[in-house]
């Protein structure tokens, strides 16, 4: 072999060493790294996991707290919807109530017949009055809030309703003037018909007064107002609601505080007069309070001024101590010089003693 082949075999097995022993070192190195890589995914596999039973904990926190203001809401809700129930059961027994005496004044309108025959008789028409507004008043008013043909005391005239309100009443009155409403409708031109509207407004007009002046008495301590009852809602339209003649009967009723009402607004109208007592109640209390308040920021008024003179008197009479202390003090100290030089003047010099 010559000495250039020699020389080319030993680099090429110093290159093979050399590729083995770099081959080595990466394998080592490979391996390292997959330890440290399995090292990471093991904290990272055990950070996760603690981070998810965290997040786990917390959610299922959570759900509790929801799940507990949802059953309070839950209970709350059940609750409202309980009172609810019960007053819409309250109004439907009162709606029912109402419609049953509406029912019984339509079937005895209905028995009735002939409303120009029922009506003829003046004695006739008051009792059939009276008996529809007693019939309804009984269904839908509590009993111990009713009286029926109540005596004044003043001066003995009889009504045929009240409606009693703590300490007041309501009058009402059933006697509605129906003559010239059923010759109206019994007559045949337009002449007679204006004649007898104009008759018929003189008649409601005149009832009215009647009512005005005898149900309401500040004396026997009716409210001020009283009810008209028209015991057919036909009536109470024509005369009331309608009023194509320009009768103007609600307007003069409500100048002589008389409300008119028909069986289908009775209790409506009582109901707002409820509502109108209550709120005259809470007036009258809030002005109550309000003088009360007046009262107490008049007396704290006269506290104050007082205070102020006293705390002035106190001012001053501290000023005056201040004042006499220091006086004082100064009198003190010029007091106990005059007494120490008074000391040394009448101090006699020492006699000798003897040998």
């Amino acid at each position: 072999m010559t000495t250039p082949l020699i020389i080319i075999i030993f680099v090429l097995l110093a290159l093979v060493a050399y590729l083995l022993y770099r081959v080595s070192k990466l394998g080592s190195r490979s391996t390292e790294s997959q330890l440290a890589l399995e090292d990471n995914l093991r904290n990272l596999d055990d950070h996760l996991e603690r981070r998810l039973n965290d997040v786990k904990e917390h959610i299922t926190s959570r759900v509790s707290e929801n799940l507990r203001f949802s059953q309070s809401s839950t209970k709350e809700v059940n609750d409202r919807l309980t009172t609810a129930s019960k007053v819409i059961g309250d109004l439907r027994e009162r709606i029912s109530a109402f419609e049953e005496g509406s029912k019984k004044i339509t079937d005895l309108g209905k028995s009735i017949g002939d409303l120009t025959n029922v009506f003829k008789a003046q004695k006739m028409r008051g009792g059939w009055g009276e008996e529809s507004l007693e019939s309804l008043l009984v269904e839908f008013m509590p009993k111990d809030v009713l009286e029926f043909q109540y005596k004044y005391r003043t001066d003995g005239v009889v009504v045929d309703a009240i409606v009693k309100f703590n300490d007041s009443f309501l009058p009402i009155d059933s006697k509605f003037p129906l003559e010239n409403f059923i010759r109206l409708n019994e007559a045949k031109t337009d002449e007679e018909k204006t004649a007898i509207k104009r008759a018929l407004k003189k008649d409601i007009h005149t009832h009215v007064d009647s009512i005005a002046t005898k149900y309401i008495s500040k004396e026997d301590k009716s409210l001020d107002v009283a009810f008209m009852y028209i015991p057919a809602e036909n009536i109470y339209y024509e005369t009331v609601i309608r009023d194509d003649e320009n009768l103007n009967i609600k307007r003069y009723c409500f100048d002589k505080h008389v409300v008119p009402v028909s069986p289908s607004t009775l209790y409506a109208y009582i109901q707002i007069v409820l509502l109108g007592m209550k709120g005259m109640q809470v007036s009258k209390k809030a002005k109550e309070i309000l003088d009360s308040i007046k009262t107490m920021e008049a007396e704290f008024g006269r506290v104050l001024e007082s205070y102020v003179m006293i705390g002035g008197h106190l001012m001053h009479a501290q000023q005056k101590y201040a004042e006499t202390d220091k006086y004082l003090s100064k009198f003190g100290n010029k007091l106990q010089g005059t007494i120490a030089i008074t000391d040394v003047e009448t101090d006699e010099p020492a006699l000798p003693t003897a040998n």
